[in-house]
């Protein structure tokens, strides 16, 4: 089972939720909406999205974005193209 796990804060700080890769991950759902500033992978790959709807993924060029296992912070989600104040929701890729 992939995992994922959003922060509130930067660097792996305050409020945080654990996503699994069953169901859908609207955001929106959990209180998570537009509030992603860091994020675990702890294992899979994940796609993110800036619309609670699975629309509009985050992308580089024409390809989506997504993420391996690792640690990622505010400053580091936006090197890889991923703007985390607008995350509305996330799946596995």
């Amino acid at each position: 089972m992939k995992e994922l796990i959003l922060f509130k804060g930067d660097r792996f700080r305050g409020v945080h939720i654990h996503v699994f890769s069953q169901g859908e991950n609207s955001l929106a759902d959990c209180d998570f909406d537009n509030d992603t500033r860091s994020v675990v992978v702890v294992n899979g790959f994940w796609k993110f999205y800036s619309d609670p709807e699975f629309e509009r993924p985050f992308q580089l060029g024409e390809v989506d974005i997504e993420l391996g296992v690792g640690e990622y912070t505010e400053e580091q989600l936006r090197d890889n193209g991923i703007e985390p104040s607008q995350v509305s929701s996330v799946r596995p890729a």
